[in-house]
């Protein structure tokens, strides 16, 4: 399942009679179609033990689905002229001035490397949530939820490579202490967020 969100492959879903009654048939099992990946995340289930949770999207019968399916010596052709398809989404709205606060705040440096990355028209970093905003992770979109994050250190924050500590102390995987997250004195952030982000991914 993890690697169908990461290579953007759709996974087939049979529902059985045991499951969610608003959504399961009432006897035997259903197939319901194709469903897209779209995150993952880990909790403590009923027996004590973590299990992986997934939030999936179901495809529509139109939609063109594409599997990257080939070898290395044998690279696909691809797409001179892509096509296009129309698709309705629903996204959270972000304030884009909470995040562009807190990258200012840190002149757009990474709050783990630090590092400065330099484009035509400026610098470049991201604001990262620490709880994510949409479902079911509901996180607000305030400061105190958003830290200044290089691209490489958003995305392993996101899916889990690394996370914060108690005292602001960044860890990997392994949990190895990476490095101390640098923080401004101004800027205020609920240790709540990152408790809530370890518990998310089991640390």
């Amino acid at each position: 399942m993890i690697k169908s969100q990461f290579e953007g492959l759709p996974v087939r879903v049979v529902r059985g009679a045991k499951g969610n009654p608003l959504f399961s048939p009432k006897s035997g099992y259903r197939y319901d179609g194709l469903f897209q990946v779209l995150d993952h995340w880990s909790e403590t289930g009923k027996s004590g033990f973590r299990v992986c949770r997934y939030r999936l999207r179901q495809i529509e019968p139109n939609e063109v689905i594409q599997p990257a399916t080939f070898v290395v010596s044998n690279p696909p052709v691809g797409e001179i002229n892509p096509t296009r398809i129309r698709s309705i989404t629903t996204r959270t709205v972000r304030s884009t001035s909470v995040s562009e606060f807190v990258k200012k705040l840190y002149k757009y440096r990474c709050q783990i490397c630090e590092s400065e990355l330099l484009i035509p028209k400026g610098f470049i970093s991201e604001g990262a949530h620490i709880r994510a905003l949409g479902r079911p992770h509901n996180g607000p979109d305030i400061v105190e939820n958003i830290i200044c994050l290089c691209p490489n250190h958003h995305s392993l924050l996101d899916l889990g490579g690394i996370y914060i500590s108690d005292k602001f102390e960044v860890h990997d995987l392994r949990h190895t202490y990476v490095s101390d997250l640098k923080i401004d004195s101004t800027h205020k952030i609920d240790p709540a967020f990152t408790a809530y982000h370890r518990g998310l991914w089991g640390y």
